[in-house]
């Protein structure tokens, strides 16, 4: 064929040799079919091995995060009513008037009483 060159393919597939020798072993050629050692031919069991279960817990984390995310959405649906926003809420203020008191209106209790002008003020003896 034209434009295509069997020394290319050669290249490509000793280039990618042990893709191709994974591939096959998965689909089921034996070792000694593809002429693979025995310890090249575990080497790559293993490798296969490894790969599916990388796969298998990432699909396994990606489903629990999926499942957590619909929990939490539940559940802040389930407790997030007015009325908890509203309890919230009062709860957020008070807790923002005891750590910032306002000052106390004159003439209260906690107010410090100021002189009058009115009132003649007490001289001190020397």
């Amino acid at each position: 064929t034209e434009g295509v060159s069997t020394s290319d393919i050669v290249a490509r597939i000793v280039r990618d040799y042990d893709t191709y020798v994974r591939r096959n072993l998965a689909r089921g050629y034996s070792r000694q079919e593809l002429n693979v050692s025995f310890i090249k031919g575990q080497k790559f069991k293993l490798q296969n091995k490894v790969d599916s279960i990388k796969h298998d817990v990432t699909e396994r984390f990606m489903k629990w995060e999926e499942q957590s995310k619909e929990m939490v959405g539940a559940f802040l649906h389930k407790f997030t009513n007015p009325a908890i926003e509203q309890f919230f809420n009062s709860g957020t203020e008070r807790i923002f008037r005891a750590i910032s008191p306002q000052p106390s209106p004159p003439g209260s209790r906690g107010a410090s009483p100021e002189p009058d002008e009115d009132e003649p003020s007490v001289k001190k003896v020397k």
